[in-house]
This record gives structure tokens, C-alpha cells and sequence, in this order.
């Protein structure tokens, strides 16, 4: 019989106890989640975004087949993307117009009139420069609508904690809305046509109005006397500013860019190893782990903490996808690589915990617009140069190459905020040796005190009594 050494109990005991941390902290962002689901303006947000997210992607396919069959050109079909990111290179200045309409009046006449513009395509015979126009005009209240729902959410939580909640909630099931918007989307293109993959993008619109109907009033959240250049100059300002707002914006549209390859290659990679049935269990399991991981992720912490939190949990997810990409073809590299991917995109919800928290409310809108224009403009990019790029290497080289700007802008993160916390340090440790060197050093005696001049008598100030005359004198 082989003797146990005497530390295995205590090891046993401290792992058992670090399960039972890891599962209450679950347990615990799982109760906080309900929590705002519970909530009832949040909670008409929460199904708002997804419903209109679900339609946002079951459209993007019907316009898509909609341009194709009319016209019979690839090209119109992927038109249809740039019509759709176009309007947001001009959001920032709607944003700063539109910014003194009350959010929920503006949320509420964006979503009629996105349906009202999406129903328009289902006119025969329009020829296929009118529909793409429909597509960019629907798209331009669509730009506004974000930017003014990411600004105006934090204002109706009830208290600190429950925004930070509702923003990783909004940002982790957002992953989850776009699954499930690819998923039904096909399936009606499949099944009906995409005549009503369109119609579903309409009525998803009226849902999420609707929904929003319910949602008590909010005062505008930029002053009547704010022009939009102010206002737009204010987030860049804020932007160039504030050191932790800068590299929360950098590392979120970095690395939301990056994983635009995985995503718009998912179909030739898993057609590459013979498994094309693969592409959409690839997509849903990266978006299922971002979901999962973003809700676990703790974000009861400091805005640096979470910077720091970020972009180590970011390289880690880009090192596996690159490990991943690296080995040869097939579905268990496949399956950790797009995990890796799913990894990257998780703290995404922590960033813009960050980003909300270093924000005045006035300017939230004008940054979050700012941040779209990047943000769209970068996954457009990424896209079309990964897709070029796999044509020149292969796709699993072109996957694994685009992670690296991750890695890169992750070590940097973590370097200028390791430098910061040492100078924090350094300063604390120099303000202490000052206190301590005044409280050691011996005070030099002090001269002796000069007696103090004696004080004069106090000066009566009794009325004299008049002189009286002298008597006379006899002779």
C-alpha cells in the first residue's frame, strides 16, 4: 500500500473549496442576469435587441437573394453589405442631430420606419439601383438607432450594478441573436423564399417598436443649446482623453475585426476539409462560447482590472485559434480554433462596461457612433482581405494571420497598464517615504520667547469733573 503524503488532504480540500468558488461565481452571474430579466423596462430592452438583431441578419440573407435573383450578379448580392454598413460613415453627425430628440420617441419612430422601407423591397419589378438605395436609406435610421440604444440603456438601470449587469447581458446574447437570425434566415430561404425572410425583417422591426412602447420617457441626452459638432467633438476629445476609454475602444474593434475572418470564411474552411454541414455548428459554437464566457467573466471590478482581464482572456482565445489554424484540417483543430474565436469575442461585454463607465451620458452617443464607423469599416476590411488572402495561402493561414493584430494590441494593453500600476506604485511608495522621513527627522528647537511687554493701564474713560474756581482770598 503506498502512502499518501500528509498535504494531498489539504490540497483536495483547497480544490474542492476553488470548485465551489468557480460555481457560485457562476451561479452568481446567472442570478445577476435574471435579475435583469426581471426588470421590466430592461427587460422590454433586452427582447428588443434581440428581436431586432435576429432580423437585422434574417434580412441580411433575403436582400441578399432578393439582388441575386433579380439581377443574376454576385456582385449586386455583396453590394448589399455596403449599402447596409455605408450610412454608418455619416452616423457620427446624425447621432449629434438627433441627440436632443428624447432616446425613446427616436428608438420607437426608427424602428417604424425601418419597416415601413423594408417592406418597400418587396415591390415587383423594382430595378435592382432602387433596391439597393431602399437598402441604404433603411440602413441610415438603423445607424442612429444603435448608437442611441447603447447611450440610453444605461440611463433607465436602477443602480450601478444592474447597468454593468444589463450591459454584459445585452452585449454576451447579442452573439446569440445573430446565431439564431442565420439559422432561421436560412431555413426561409430554404423553405419559402426570400420574400419572407424580408417580410420577417419588417415585422421584426414593429416588435422591437412596440416593445419599446412600454418604456417610460427619458430627457434627451445631449441639451437643447449642444450643436452636433460639439457634441462630436466632445467624443473625440473623450476619446483622445482618456487613456482606458482609448484602449477599450481599441482592443474591442481589434479584435471584433480579427475574428470577421473566421467568420466570413467559415463556410470554404469547413468545405476544405469536406464537412461543409460543419459551417453552421462552427458558427454557433463560437457564438455560444462569447455568450457563455461573457456572462461568467466577473466585472465587479475596477475599469483597469477589467482592461487587464480583457486582454489577457483576448490573447489567450487568439494563441488558441492560431495553435488551431495551425494544424492540419479537421474537426478537432475546427472546433478549438472557432472556441479560440468564440474566446476573443467574450470580453467584448467588459470592454464596453469600460467605455460606459468613462463616458458622460451627453457624449455616449456621439462615441458609440464614432466607434461604429471603425468598427463596420473594419470588419468590412478584414473580411474582403481575408478572403484575398486565403485565396493567395489557404484559409486556415488566413484565419490564424488575422489574430495576430490581437496578440499585438493585447500585449500592449497589458504593458501600459502594467506601467501604470507601477507608477502608481512608485508614487505611493514615494509619498510614504516623504511622510515617514517628516515624522523621523528631529524639529529644531525654537528660540526662546521674549517676555511679552507688559500692558498698558487701561486709559479711563469716566467724564472728568469741571475745575471749579479758586476762592478768593482775604487781605
Amino acid at each position: 500500500m503506498v502512502e499518501r503524503p500528509q498535504e494531498s488532504a489539504p490540497l483536495g480540500r483547497r480544490a474542492r473549496k476553488k470548485d465551489a468558488t468557480v460555481r457560485s461565481a457562476v451561479a452568481g452571474r446567472l442570478q445577476r442576469a435574471a435579475v435583469v430579466s426581471r426588470d421590466r423596462v430592461l427587460r422590454r430592452f433586452w427582447v428588443s435587441q434581440m428581436v431586432s438583431e435576429m432580423g437585422d441578419w434574417i434580412g441580411l440573407l433575403g436582400i441578399a437573394a432578393l439582388l441575386y435573383e433579380n439581377t443574376g450578379l454576385a456582385l449586386a448580392a455583396s453590394a448589399s453589405l455596403a449599402a447596409l454598413y455605408l450610412p454608418y460613415l455619416f452616423a457620427p453627425l446624425l447621432v449629434g442631430w438627433t441627440a436632443k430628440i428624447p432616446p425613446r420617441r427616436l428608438l420607437i419612430g426608427a424602428d417604424f420606419l425601418r419597416a415601413g422601407l423594408i417592406l418597400f423591397l418587396l415591390v415587383p419589378d423594382l430595378p435592382w439601383g432602387a433596391l439597393l438605395a431602399l437598402v441604404f436609406l433603411a440602413s441610415v435610421p438603423t445607424s442612429v438607432y444603435e448608437a442611441t440604444r447603447a447611450a440610453a440603456v444605461p440611463e433607465y438601470a436602477p443602480d450601478d450594478e444592474t447597468r454593468e449587469d444589463a450591459l454584459v447581458l445585452f452585449q454576451s446574447t447579442q452573439q446569440v441573436a445573430s446565431m439564431i437570425g442565420f439559422l432561421v434566415g436560412g431555413a426561409a430561404l430554404a423553405l419559402v423564399g426570400f420574400g419572407f425572410a424580408i417580410g420577417l425583417n419588417a415585422l421584426s422591426f414593429l416588435v422591437s417598436g412596440l416593445l419599446l412602447l412600454g418604456v417610460p420617457q427619458l430627457d434627451p441626452l445631449a441639451d437643447i443649446t449642444d450643436t452636433a459638432r460639439g457634441l462630436l467633438r466632445n467624443g473625440i476629445r473623450a476619446l483622445v482623453g482618456r487613456p482606458l476609454l482609448r484602449r477599450a475602444v481599441l482592443l474591442s474593434v481589434v479584435s471584433a475585426s480579427t475574428i470577421m475572418a473566421g467568420e466570413a470564411l467559415v463556410v470554404v474552411y469547413a468545405t476544405e476539409f469536406r464537412h461543409p454541414g460543419f459551417a453552421g455548428p462552427l458558427a454557433a459554437l463560437m457564438a455560444f462560447v462569447a455568450a457563455l464566457l461573457g456572462l461568467v467573466l466577473p466585472r465587479q471590478r475596477s475599469s483597469a482590472d477589467l482592461m487587464r482581464l480583457s486582454a489577457l482572456t483576448m490573447a489567450a482565445g487568439a494563441i488558441l485559434t492560431i495553435a488551431s489554424f495551425s494544424l492540419p484540417e479537421s474537426v478537432v483543430p475546427a472546433l478549438a480554433g472557432y472556441i479560440g474565436l468564440g474566446i476573443i469575442s467574450a470580453p467584448g461585454a467588459l470592454t464596453y462596461v469600460v467605455a460606459v463607465r468613462e463616458m458622460a451620458p451627453a457624449i455616449r452617443a456621439p462615441v458609440f457612433a464614432l466607434v461604429q464607423v471603425v468598427l463596420m469599416g473594419g470588419q468590412a476590411v478584414v473580411a474582403v482581405l481575408a478572403g484575398s488572402l486565403a485565396d493567395l495561402t489557404s484559409v486556415s493561414t488566413s484565419i490564424a494571420m488575422w489574430q495576430v493584430p490581437t496578440v499585438l494590441v493585447s500585449a500592449w494593453v497589458l504593458a501600459a497598464s502594467f506601467v501604470a500600476y507601477v507608477s502608481a506604485n512608485v508614487a505611493r511608495q514615494r509619498a510614504r517615504a516623504s511622510r515617514r522621513a517628516r515624522a523621523v527627522t528631529p524639529r529644531a528647537p525654537r528660540p526662546p520667547r521674549s517676555p511679552a511687554p507688559s500692558p498698558a493701564p487701561p486709559v479711563s474713560r469716566a467724564p472728568r469733573a469741571p475745575e471749579r474756581p479758586a476762592l478768593p482770598t482775604k487781605n
